[in-house]
């Protein structure tokens, strides 16, 4: 199983490619395709979700070839907002929610870094059959007898409810009623 994710992949120089000139940046995500092929070893599944390496990989035409080829990937599933290029190739596509529709966490070190987490709310409801990729995960683990038990939640509202309950700081301003309410919490 491989998943690679447009966002918050960068993992430095990939010395496994040592000399390639197909890499646009130092992603793991834009090396993973050409490593396969590189290494002739199948992958069963590769999942993407909100990534087009078909449109954006510097080598899109060897990439697609890639995708292509079933001795390389048995298995590949898209999960994404548009029909991409990647998704037109994919066995599976899995309609995700656009951040209008689902729920979210976001934290970080703001540009003085003073810590801070914020709650995005869906202001519309899920189109069509559409699920959020945290809603995915969550019921994918609960069909897995061996990760079951460890994913309790309903939904990603939630989990994320669970998740901010534990926050001291934001437990004693409100918890979850106050990101509700105000949006966003700074410690």
């Amino acid at each position: 199983l491989l998943v690679t994710h447009a966002h918050g992949d960068h993992l430095g120089d990939a010395p496994e490619l040592a000399g390639a000139s197909l890499l646009p940046s130092k992603t793991i995500s834009h090396s993973v395709l050409p490593l396969i092929k590189k290494k002739g070893e199948p992958v069963g599944l590769l999942l993407t979700c909100m990534f087009n390496p078909a449109y954006s990989n510097a080598s899109s035409s060897e990439v697609s070839e890639i995708l292509k080829d079933e001795r390389l990937i048995s298995l590949s599933v898209v999960v994404d907002i548009t029909m991409s290029e990647t998704a037109a190739l994919a066995d599976i596509v899995l309609p995700d929610t656009t951040y209008l529709e689902r729920w979210d966490i976001e934290t970080g070190p703001a540009l003085g870094l003073t810590p801070f987490i914020s709650l995005r709310q869906p202001v519309i409801k899920p189109l069509g059959e559409s699920r959020s990729f945290n809603d995915i995960c969550l019921a994918l683990a609960k069909r897995d007898p061996d990760t079951a038990p460890y994913f309790k939640f309903r939904n990603a509202e939630n989990y994320f409810k669970s998740l901010v309950s534990g926050l001291p700081g934001l437990a004693q301003a409100g918890g979850w009623d106050y990101l509700k309410a105000k949006g966003v919490w700074v410690e």
